[in-house]
């Protein structure tokens, strides 16, 4: 530890120090690593950790702390603690819980009181009071900080921008006065809704794997991409019923089909293709199932043939299938036009 960050750890270990009690000697619980020791003696212990810090979903009070047997930091952990709570690099205490841990100043200026160790503490913490998005970049305010993670099920602060309160005097951005309208959550629960996995959105925050509610998304996306999402959400739940169809176009809808099987063609009202109730394929009036099948492979079987056989005319505007005759020259010749050129070669027929 060199230059700087000496100075900074320094005066954090000074500030600890006044926080640091005599403690009765016996068994106790590191508030951090949460090992068990044990004191022969009476010892001195930092409440900078009880005292000070607070986390955002009410643990580490003074209840938490008793409730859970932990009484301060070991000497091991208690070295850089003060200085990663005020860099703000401390999560809670509590081991399923990611959110970092809040300085509360006035419980600072209470026990440092009025004078320069204090003046040089808070100078410092307030440099690191900063909102940094994980996606733009870009830095605020903390206390124009997003209110909340993106679902009420995780377990971490905020990380990603998700409001415009970064329109204000303080807003940091580079690119002052011209602040995106939308921001990096609306753009990010948008496309979700618009992807292969928008049934099952999660939180951006890495590690999260928090699944966003329908609450949510309607909270984070634009207008337009909610009501989207929820048509998805509405042809998901109609699709347990017995008559629903999905349109074999995979346009993205379904219907309910109330003829049924007294009437197996019915139209996909978004992209008006035909479809066949039974086999769920494309509709095929005057011929069962069985029979349109049978006509389908083969097509299929022939359209596999022409592909490896055949090229389509390159001329624009033709697209007419050509191959060239056996042991002849690579050059061929379109039936349909013939004028073009060295591509064309006259005299060698087409199909």
């Amino acid at each position: 530890m060199e230059g700087s960050d000496l100075e900074d750890w320094t005066l954090c270990w000074k500030v600890n120090l006044v926080f640091h009690k005599a403690i009765k000697k016996g068994r106790w619980k590191c508030i951090v690593c949460h090992k068990e020791h044990e004191d022969s003696e009476i010892s001195f212990r930092s409440e900078f950790g009880q005292q000070v810090v607070a986390c955002s979903a009410g643990h580490c009070d003074d209840f938490w702390f008793r409730s859970n047997g932990l009484s301060g930091p070991c000497p091991g952990c208690d070295q850089d603690l003060v200085l990663n709570i005020s860099r703000r690099k401390q999560e809670c205490f509590e081991e399923q819980c990611h959110r970092i841990l809040n300085i509360n100043v006035q419980v600072i200026r209470d026990r440092l009181g009025p004078g320069l160790l204090l003046e040089k503490y808070l100078n410092f913490s307030e440099k690191y009071k900063v909102f940094e998005c994980i996606t733009c970049g870009d830095k605020i305010p903390l206390h124009y900080a997003p209110s909340r993670s993106p679902t009420a099920k995780c377990n971490h602060d905020p990380t990603v921008c998700n409001t415009n309160d970064c329109f204000r005097k303080e807003c940091s951005h580079k690119h002052q006065n011209e602040c995106d309208p939308m921001p990096c959550l609306r753009k990010y629960v948008e496309s979700c809704t618009k992807g292969r996995g928008w049934q099952n959105i999660m939180c951006p925050h890495p590690g999260c794997g928090s699944t966003l509610s329908a609450r949510d998304v309607e909270e984070w996306a634009p207008p337009e991409a909610f009501r989207s999402y929820n048509k998805q959400l509405l042809l998901r739940s109609l699709s347990n019923e017995p008559n629903f169809r999905w349109c074999y176009k995979e346009c993205g809808h379904g219907q309910i089909h109330l003829a049924g099987a007294n009437q197996l063609e019915w139209r996909c009202r978004k992209c008006k293709t035909l479809n066949c109730f039974k086999c769920q394929h494309e509709g095929h009036p005057g011929r069962g199932c069985e029979q349109h099948a049978k006509l389908r492979a083969y097509d299929d079987a022939n359209e596999m043939k022409l592909a490896q056989t055949s090229k389509r005319c390159p001329k624009v505007g033709c697209g007419l299938r050509i191959r060239k005759w056996k042991d002849t020259c690579a050059h061929m010749t379109c039936r349909k036009d013939s004028d073009l050129g060295s591509l064309h070669a006259p005299g060698i027929p087409g199909l």
